[in-house]
């Protein structure tokens, strides 16, 4: 295969971007309220927890996922990127 181009980097630079900054946040946020609210908290104990793990849960889930979508974007084929994913969760 042909090296990357920097286009190339930059294109993947901005779905590590996407994903680590707009999709993650809201997911686990949304995560940790509906985990929460099924196991029957309130509103102010789901906050307090939301404040409590939403920024560490944040980091290690960067520090993990930020290297496995990176070899995602650049080394897997399209059609096997989910599977990957999947594989690594």
């Amino acid at each position: 295969p042909e090296p990357p181009t920097r286009r190339v980097w930059e294109i993947i630079g901005f779905k590590l971007a996407a994903d680590c900054f707009l999709f993650d946040p809201a997911y686990l946020a949304l995560f940790f309220t509906a985990t929460n609210a099924l196991e029957g908290q309130s509103a102010p104990q789901i906050g307090l927890k939301l404040r409590e793990d939403l920024l560490p849960t944040y980091l290690v889930d960067i520090a993990v996922w930020l290297p496995i979508q990176t070899i995602n974007f650049r080394w897997v084929p399209v059609v096997y990127q989910a599977l990957f994913v999947q594989s690594c969760n």
